[in-house]
């Protein structure tokens, strides 16, 4: 499903910054990927880079779910339990 800005939340922003804001989300759409393993269990993760980069980034992954919790607070909510499912015991 591709994140959206609602009709609501482009109410008080100029065209330029929807502009922007639409462009961000395609990118952070594109590097989206479902993991299935004993970290992850199936959740939708965000990579730094699908192509170069096939995992995460535990400082990217924070950034990540605050930039689309506004518009998609299920790929928010993977991204911090992915992040927090992640962390090694050592």
């Amino acid at each position: 499903m591709k994140t959206k800005l609602t009709d609501e939340l482009k109410k008080n922003i100029c065209d330029r910054d929807i502009e922007l804001l639409e462009r961000a989300l395609d990118v952070l759409e594109s590097n989206k990927y479902c993991i299935m393993n004993k970290f992850f269990d199936g959740k939708t993760m965000i990579s730094p880079g699908i192509k170069n980069f096939h995992g995460i980034w535990n400082w990217d992954t924070a950034f990540h779910a605050v930039g689309v919790s506004r518009f998609d607070s299920k790929l928010a909510t993977d991204q911090i339990e992915g992040f927090f499912d992640y962390i090694l015991e050592d």
